[in-house]
């Protein structure tokens, strides 16, 4: 998929955007058995217009009801455009193996509103890149841009679940990236459960997210090297302007170990193992959380390697021991 350019009521909107490298689904999909390996979703450069340049869902864009069981999605990119100038969102690279949402819940009548439902079993996500672009620009708005909106985030390296519901189960995200490109944070190397769009209710159970990386670019933070949780303060999110809980995550029998949160450079690695926002709400069962690392960028910080915490995290039986911080909070951090 290569960057497109969307007219609504005349203005661009979504120009240069690439959705679903490998499969864009937008109905019913119920898929086995089948091998997603090597597709692009590619943004485009030199945009204007709101999410220009954006790329989403290297592998799989799920905008309905997909299931997935014994799949595997390796070796995918959702890679920013540069050069692009948006209100919200330019360059940014989204969901490099699978990203799951719908953004129907903004249209206005009488246009169709659906949430979009996602079921991964017995699945492998493998070395997938979600990384944003360079030389992208937010254009003078009246207020601070929350960093949900930055340009050229890099979100979800395996997977990005931005709205509606998921449950994982029995599958290994392994060795995936989330990279911010200039400027731009990167967040949820393994997966990130992202109230961007309404809110995200999920469940991972008895899996592995191991060895993934999240890394934001110069200046960027990177949030979760595993798993990052939450909104990201996104002007579309059910509970703003507040922090209420708006990303609801169970997280049963998974081991979650070797993934890093790598600043930029001036900028922090949080949450090597697990970022929990400020408007989480997360539940961790029988899990482990080991071998992490959070590290700081040149003039940067490094804290919580194994579990960076602002919002809700109930630890029920979990097991967070044996990691890294190169600054504090080897283990975790509370904030």
């Amino acid at each position: 998929a290569v960057g497109l350019l969307a007219l609504v009521d005349g203005i661009a909107n979504y120009p240069g955007l690439a959705v679903g490298g490998g499969l864009h689904n937008i109905t019913e999909a119920t898929i086995s058995r089948s091998h997603f390996v090597g597709n692009d979703a590619l943004g485009g450069s030199n945009n204007f217009g709101s999410f220009a340049g954006a790329a989403n869902g290297g592998g799989i864009y799920n905008d309905g009801s997909l299931e997935l069981s014994r799949t595997t999605i390796k070796h995918n990119r959702a890679l920013g455009g540069n050069n692009n100038l948006a209100d919200v969102n330019a360059g940014g690279g989204y969901g490099g193996g699978l990203t799951s949402g719908s953004v129907t819940p903004l249209n206005q009548d009488p246009l169709p509103v659906r949430s979009a439902a996602l079921q991964v079993e017995r699945s492998l996500v493998l070395s997938n890149e979600a990384i944003g672009g360079d030389g992208n620009g937010s254009i003078t708005l009246p207020f601070d841009v929350p960093a949900a909106h930055l340009p050229a985030g890099g979100i979800g390296g395996g997977i990005v679940v931005y709205q509606g519901d998921a449950d994982i189960a029995n599958t290994a995200i392994i060795s995936n990236l989330a990279a911010g490109g200039e400027g731009g944070l990167g967040g949820g190397g393994g997966v990130f459960f992202f109230g961007f769009v309404g809110t995200v209710n999920a469940e991972l159970s008895r899996s592995v997210v191991a060895n993934n990386t999240a890394v934001g670019g110069t200046d960027g933070d990177g949030l979760g090297g595993g798993i990052a949780i939450g909104g990201l303060g996104s002007l579309f999110a059910a509970n703003f302007p507040t922090v209420e809980p708006n990303v609801f995550v169970n997280i049963q029998r998974t081991d979650v170990t070797g993934n890093t949160a790598q600043g930029g450079v001036g900028a922090d690695g949080l949450g090597g193992g697990i970022y929990n926002g400020v408007d989480a709400d997360t539940v961790l069962y029988r899990s482990e959380v080991s071998e992490n690392q959070a590290l700081a960028g040149l003039g940067g910080e490094g804290i919580g390697g194994g579990v960076y915490n602002l919002g809700e995290l109930e630890e029920v039986h979990a097991e967070i021991f044996g990691n890294l911080a190169s600054t504090s909070d080897d283990d975790r951090f509370n904030g």
